[in-house]
């Protein structure tokens, strides 16, 4: 058959450039994983992202099996069984990561509902301090009453509403 050598598992990708590629990615996960622990990283997300980490380093040697180092033709069975986890792994890191993404959407609502019941703490404390100025300045001012007595015959009151019924 012409077509045999297309088939996905006949293609094997050379070592030289599989392991240089795992060595780096796995670098970048160990660097990940200790950036993690800076203590402003939430303690939720911390454990989820080195969990992703965990599972990542897992893959990677295991694919590295099934890209350059298990032939298919022959050993067709182990070759199987390596995709068959790469491709389980897989999986979980993307149900890992739906979980990270459902942790971050609770993490920013609290962070949300922090800064608006800050910002009505603010908001309540300024309207107190605002009357209480208020009140400080209004002492030596005369009352609505007072006002009315001083109140000439030619001074004109509130205005007064037609009556545009009829």
């Amino acid at each position: 058959m012409m077509f045999s050598a297309l088939k996905l598992g006949a293609v094997l990708v050379p070592p030289a450039i599989t392991v240089p590629v795992t060595i780096v990615i796995a670098l970048a996960l160990i660097w990940y994983w200790v950036r993690l622990g800076r203590p402003e990283v939430p303690n939720t997300r911390r454990t989820i992202r080195r969990f992703t980490i965990l599972v990542a380093l897992m893959t990677l040697p295991i694919a590295l099996n099934a890209l350059s180092i298990i032939n298919p033709q022959t050993s067709p069975r182990r070759f199987m069984v390596a995709w068959t986890v790469v491709v389980l792994l897989m999986i979980v890191l993307m149900l890992a990561a739906v979980v990270d993404m459902m942790n971050n959407f609770r993490i920013h609502h609290r962070q949300l509902e922090g800064d608006l019941r800050s910002a009505a703490q603010d908001f309540a404390e300024a309207v107190r301090q605002r009357q209480q100025d208020h009140r400080e300045r209004g002492e030596g001012e005369p009352t609505d009453g007072d006002k009315a007595e001083t109140q000439t015959e030619n001074d004109e009151g509130p205005p007064q509403r037609k009556d545009r019924s009829t």
